[in-house]
């Protein structure tokens, strides 16, 4: 399996930009990470940027937590709103 990836400068809101420049890339996945804020704590602030791109991409999104390592048990994956399976092969 290889894996292909550019880095692309944009601005704007952080979240917006990456739905918005991954659907212009056409990009297969997004991989983000997490701060790992409880849903309390996210209820008295603003979205996290990783629920809206979860929520909002049309690629499958992985969420990593933050953490010294990652393993499978702290990963999540959503196939977005796609369903052309083509883009949705890890």
């Amino acid at each position: 399996m290889q894996l292909h990836g550019r880095i692309v400068k944009e601005s704007g809101k952080p979240a917006d930009v990456i739905v918005n420049t991954a659907a212009r890339e056409k990009a297969g996945m997004i991989v983000l990470g997490s701060r790992g804020l409880g849903r309390l704590k996210r209820t008295f602030t603003s979205s996290s940027v990783s629920d809206h791109v979860l929520h909002r991409a049309k690629c499958p999104v992985v969420i990593c937590r933050a953490a010294a390592s990652v393993n499978v048990a702290s990963t999540s994956i959503h196939h977005g709103n796609n369903s052309n399976s083509s883009n949705n092969s890890l």
